[in-house]
């Protein structure tokens, strides 16, 4: 085959190529792919005060719900939660806590002394005057999870939740309650951390010492209680 038919031989597979190529990705024989469907997400609202009375806002300051309410809390403490996270929201009224809905309508009627917010469909409330206030966990239908008999208690971590009392000498004791609210280590530990990877934290003080080890789910030693002081267990980490 001469120079010229070797040419013309490459220009006829090129166009076959061509051809085959814009079959393959021409817009109007490509296959349709359906673009994945995402859940819109409600934005939070936030608390905001005015003159004496609370209400909430969106995050461009747009007030959605008229401030009526004595307080309204988002946060307390080290464990953090939105206010509206799970669709309700602890608010005040009349000196008594409560939960409103988006609409800023009460769904769980104040009469509560403490208040915090729904995490994973259960919230921490209290009741009693500051002497004798002891707290519990409700569902969403304000019934008891856990009934209010413990002077603390921590967010469930692993499944189980830090709970303490106090004595008439002000001394803690603390344990761990599962979510029926069944004490599954007995309250005996002078400071204790939720679970993180299997284990807790746990201290025990005496007039002497004070020692600190990791306990597992069943209440037994891990780790020796060997250390000055035991922390929250994260990440293989004490």
């Amino acid at each position: 085959m001469n120079r010229f038919g070797i040419l013309l031989l490459a220009m006829l597979i090129i166009v076959v190529v061509l051809c085959i190529y814009g079959s393959v990705t021409s817009p109007d024989r490509r296959e349709t792919v359906e673009k994945p469907v995402v859940a819109e997400v409600e934005p939070d609202l936030y608390p905001v005060r005015v003159k004496d009375k609370w209400g909430f806002m969106d995050n461009e300051g747009n007030i959605l719900i008229k401030p009526k309410f004595q307080l309204a809390v988002s946060q307390l403490g080290i464990h953090y939660a939105p206010a509206f996270g799970e669709k309700l929201a602890p608010v005040m009224m009349d000196d008594k806590w409560g939960y409103i809905d988006r609409d800023g309508e009460f769904v769980i009627e104040p009469e509560y002394n403490a208040a915090l917010p729904f995490i994973d469909g259960i919230a921490r409330v209290s009741f009693g005057d500051a002497s004798s206030m002891k707290w519990g966990v409700i569902d969403k239908q304000a019934k008891y999870i856990i009934n209010p008999r413990f002077d603390i208690i921590q967010p469930f971590e692993d499944g189980l939740a830090t709970v303490a009392n106090v004595d008439e000498k002000g001394v803690y004791t603390w344990g761990f309650v599962d979510t029926s609210g069944k004490v599954v280590i007995d309250l005996k530990f002078s400071d204790a951390f939720g679970f993180s990877d299997g284990l807790a934290g746990v201290n025990t003080v005496t007039k002497k010492t004070t020692s600190g080890g990791f306990i597992d789910k069943s209440g037994a030693y891990i780790i020796a209680p060997k250390f000055d002081k035991a922390y929250e267990f994260s990440e293989g980490l004490g």
